[in-house]
């Protein structure tokens, strides 16, 4: 009998203020030559609406979630993906977690770095997911806090109270000593590793 060939597919979401050429100079595609995965980087605009950030996206209420989980069907349909991860930094990271709240089904793990909880409601999902933020971070403080976001007044939730919004899934907060709002140089191959960790616990950072 033939042996299914697993594809992994890892969605990766810029950050706020830039494009889909941010995860190629974070290393992503660099990572799936080596490991073997797809990468697929979405891009809209320079900014995700991910509930209480960032930019344009939220003034102007665009439907991210519905646009995203088109884009990532299509793509599995396109590559034959067996599984999709998602990744993201930032706004990226916040956009991760408003999608799999409202879009369970569309992906079981998700990684993140400098992220926070600005979703506008709790959800379902059950998957794995790994956050790390860095302790030194004064853009999305691991604490919370409030800054100005592309021109607006933005509440920055805790990190560590991403729990309380997707109650059902497992989740590791990981604040990295000395670590900043901006990624560390292995960022994409920290994050493959923390998405494929059979525990569901992240690697050392």
């Amino acid at each position: 009998m033939p042996v299914k060939r697993t594809t992994i597919g890892v969605v990766v979401l810029h950050s706020y203020g830039h494009t889909d050429t941010e995860p190629v100079r974070e290393g992503w595609t660099a990572a799936a030559d080596r490991y073997g995965f797809v990468t697929l980087y979405p891009y809209r605009d320079s900014s995700w609406n991910a509930g209480l950030c960032c930019g344009s996206a939220v003034a102007e209420q665009r439907d991210d979630v519905a646009w995203l989980a088109a884009t990532i069907t299509s793509a599995v349909r396109r590559y034959g993906l067996t599984a999709v991860y998602l990744a993201g930094v930032s706004n990226g990271a916040m956009m991760a977690e408003r999608l799999v709240a409202e879009r369970p089904e569309i992906s079981s793990r998700f990684v993140s770095w400098g992220g926070a909880p600005e979703l506008p409601s709790p959800g379902r999902w059950s998957g794995i997911g790994v956050l790390y933020s860095g302790a030194l971070d004064q853009t999305v403080p691991p604490a919370g806090g409030t800054r100005t976001i592309g021109g607006r007044f933005t509440v920055i939730r805790p990190g560590s109270a991403t729990q309380t919004w997707l109650p059902s899934a497992r989740l590791q907060s990981v604040v990295v000593p000395g670590g900043t709002h901006i990624p560390p140089s292995n960022w994409a191959v920290l994050a493959w590793r923390a998405l494929t960790a059979p525990s569901g616990r992240a690697p050392p950072s």
